[in-house]
């Protein structure tokens, strides 16, 4: 099963994502969806959004603006990687 991930849609790459993820030495692909045609398979009414997707496909967690930080994306995908048990007592 592959592992969760992170999807970052957004309409301009530069302004939103690119700077803030720069500024926090993060690295990962943003998906510029300028005719919003993944977004709408995704049911997002607004960008920019960052989706986590567990490793079954589903959507977990959904952060809206460019709010994302490295801290956050480390907490999400811990709880995603990690086992029912845990993640069900994860605070």
């Amino acid at each position: 099963m592959p592992p969760p991930f992170v999807l970052s849609l957004s309409k301009d790459l530069h302004r939103v994502f690119q700077q803030p993820a720069k500024s926090q030495n993060m690295t990962f692909s943003v998906l510029v969806d300028r005719r919003a045609n993944v977004a709408s398979q995704y049911s997002v009414v607004s960008l920019p959004v960052s989706l986590f997707i567990d490793a079954k496909g589903v959507v977990q967690e959904r952060v809206f603006g460019g709010t994302l930080t490295a801290d956050h994306i480390d907490r999400v995908l811990q709880r995603l990687t990690a086992s029912p048990a845990a993640a069900h007592n994860a605070p």
